[in-house]
């Protein structure tokens, strides 16, 4: 707390504070002399005199005193710091970067006017008041943190200019990353240096733990976000299997959000390719609903899937999309002698849309083929199946007395060895938690996927924590496994034939093998990416001599082609992106981008959670300014000079008043 002057210059006007006691001490009243006859009359004549005046000159001494204080203190105007003013500023100047929220959720509305319209007008109003000597710049927090200039600089009204001109994104965010950018701007300048970060502070994307403040640095918080706006979001969109096969059924699973208070209904529309299927969605106050809508397409071929809730307040996150890529048939191999060999043959041939092949050799295995089954590997082709998993084909091993290179990438310390006779024969189980490729068993209407005996066993030498079990003997040795660094490889333990285990001939066998055949198959269509991504792709995956990236309008956009891989300009919103062919015109790939869920939470944070580790909180810019700039104390001083001598003049009336009727 301090006291600085706009017109010290003046400070010689202070003496003139001492004006009015000069005057009364020089202006002082004589006594009056009274003729009267008595002594005692005079003297208590004086007395009654004096303890009426004495009181009045000294309430008039004061007040006079004080309006003449209040005056000079006007002309010198003094201003009030909350703070110690900023050594160094008179040398150097500020060094201020402002770090502006401008991802999605800056869009929301409140009353007549945006979050990031507001942090817009707080941002330029702090800029405006910094003087000319005072370095700036803004920092805009998407996606990729965006500096207007690349340090801070003197020209405030271009950015001032670009404040307005910058809409917010469709992006998401971190202000983490943009306030180490301007960490990183400040680290070597001279005088004193300031962040503000204007943001709307989303729940889930605000750590006062993380913004470690660097010594000599100031880091204030301007919330934008006055008020929690309710809103509902499509969160998630899945197609289970992830890879289905045309003219077999498959589900499209949408995740939608209530981040309101209050309980609604909503309608969802899903869409898939031409298909158009709708659905009431009832969600609970700050919950959450999943939506399953089953789906079967005759064709083949790459389609858009698109989840879509009616218009509300905040329609950026009503919508998102995805891709499902439907073959015409499932091409599976299986290498092998043995009965286990022949059982998963005889799988194959009973699921429809599968077309099961027996290969006499792994060097047989072709590009189309989806699926291996590989009974009794001793390691033979571990390139061949190395590559096969590499371009998303799905493999079940049952190991045999396979290399140690075989061993250490199946995640395996040592070969099974000969399988071994268990007497009497044991049963299964599925561990828990229950493993997510067996969900269609967990309510047991489609009955129990560890149901029979097992007589013969190799035990696997697992790796620690490398695989995750699927299904255990009751003893706990795993039968089945899954790789957990390469999900799309599984190991298989017990053997299938009829005399050593009654598996295969459980009604539920088909079903088990299915549901691993269909769901564990990855899609070789690539992830839906957030918003704001490039889309970096793979050179190998554009088999064109030329690709071109198509947006939602059809409009080509620029591209950035190297060697090795194949990305966007600039960052992408929203909405489906085509790769073409530039000669010929076909589609190579088909890409989603959505709004990156966290966008859609729309609440406000209480001031006790943003404060913390040196980090101080304003309400408005002018808070900051005042901070920077004192408060004037030159209005409240001319309020008081009037009132001083409004109370002088009705004091100095009174005492003449006094003073008549005495006399």
């Amino acid at each position: 707390m301090s006291i600085g002057l706009d017109n010290p210059g003046l400070l010689p006007l202070v003496p003139l504070v001492a004006g009015p006691l000069l005057l009364h001490l020089m202006a002082r009243p004589r006594p009056r002399l009274l003729a009267y006859p008595s002594l005692m009359l005079l003297e208590r004549a004086h007395r009654n005199n004096a303890r009426i005046k004495r009181p009045h000159h000294w309430l008039l001494l004061i007040l006079r005193t004080l309006w003449v204080a209040c005056m000079v203190g006007v002309f010198l105007q003094p201003r009030y710091f909350t703070e110690r003013p900023l050594a160094g500023l008179e040398e150097h100047g500020r060094n201020v970067v402002v770090v502006l929220d401008a991802t999605a959720s800056m869009r929301a509305g409140e009353g007549a006017q945006s979050r990031y319209a507001r942090a817009g007008a707080e941002a330029a109003d702090i800029l405006r008041h910094l003087s000319a000597r005072d370095r700036a710049n803004v920092i805009r927090a998407r996606a990729l943190p965006e500096s207007l200039y690349a340090e801070p600089g003197v020209n405030k009204s271009h950015l001032i200019d670009e404040i307005r001109r910058l809409p917010a994104t469709l992006e998401g965010g971190s202000l983490h990353e943009a306030y180490l950018l301007a960490v990183s701007q400040l680290r070597d300048l001279p005088g004193p240096r300031e962040i503000v970060i204007l943001s709307d502070f989303q729940p889930g994307g605000w750590d006062p733990a993380d913004f470690q403040v660097p010594e000599g640095v100031t880091v204030r918080l301007l919330p934008v976000a006055t008020e929690s706006v309710p809103n509902q979001a499509v969160t998630g969109l899945r197609v289970y299997p992830p890879a289905p096969v045309a003219g077999q059924p498959f589900t499209v699973e949408v995740d939608v959000r209530n981040f309101s208070a209050a309980p609604v209904r909503r309608s969802l529309v899903v869409r898939v390719g031409e298909r158009r299927e709708q659905r009431s969605a009832d969600l609970p106050a700050g919950g959450s609903a999943l939506i399953t809508v089953p789906m079967e397409i005759e064709d083949s071929g790459t389609f858009p899937v698109a989840a879509e809730l009616e218009a509300d307040a905040f329609p950026a996150d009503n919508i998102r999309r995805g891709t499902v890529s439907l073959q015409a048939s499932l091409r599976a191999a299986v290498y092998g002698s043995d009965d286990t060999a022949r059982v998963w043959l005889r799988g194959l041939d009973a699921l429809p849309g599968v077309t099961g092949t027996h290969l006499t050799r792994l060097q047989d295995l072709a590009d189309t083929h989806d699926v291996l089954l590989i009974s009794g590997w001793d390691g033979a082709g571990l390139e061949l199946v190395t590559a096969f998993v590499e371009r998303g084909g799905l493999l079940m091993v049952r190991p045999g007395n396979a290399t140690a290179a075989a061993n250490a990438w199946l995640g395996l310390r040592a070969s099974p060895g000969a399988s071994a006779r268990l007497e009497p024969a044991r049963s299964l189980r599925v561990p828990e938690p229950w493993p997510d490729l067996l969900s269609l068993f967990a309510d047991g209407r489609y009955g129990s996927p560890a149901r029979g005996l097992v007589s013969r066993f190799a035990a696997l030498s697992p790796e620690p924590d490398a695989h995750e079990p699927l299904l255990l003997l009751e003893s706990g040795e795993p039968v089945w496994l899954r790789h957990r660094e390469r999900p799309s490889v599984f190991l298989w333990a017990a053997s299938l034939s009829p005399e050593d285990s009654t598996l295969s001939a459980q009604v539920e066998w088909v079903s088990l093998f299915g549901e691993w055949l269909f769901r564990a198959r990855p899609s070789r269509v690539p992830a839906p990416a957030d918003s704001g991504d490039v889309l970096l792709t793979p050179r190998g995956q554009l088999p064109a001599a030329r690709p071109e990236l198509v947006d939602p309008q059809g409009e080509t956009l620029p591209l950035r082609v190297d060697e090795n891989t194949v990305r966007a300009a600039g960052p992408l919103p929203p909405g489906f992106y085509r790769y073409r062919n530039a000669d010929s015109g076909g589609t190579l790939q088909v890409r989603a981008v959505n709004l990156p869920a966290a966008e859609s939470d729309l609440t406000t944070r209480g001031p006790e959670e943003l404060e913390g580790g040196g980090l101080s909180l304003l309400s408005r810019a002018t808070d900051l300014n005042t901070l920077r700039e004192g408060r004037p104390l030159w209005p409240l001083l001319a309020a008081l000079a009037f009132l001083f001598a409004l109370f002088e003049q009705i004091a100095t009336i009174r005492s003449a008043s006094s003073r008549a009727v005495r006399t």
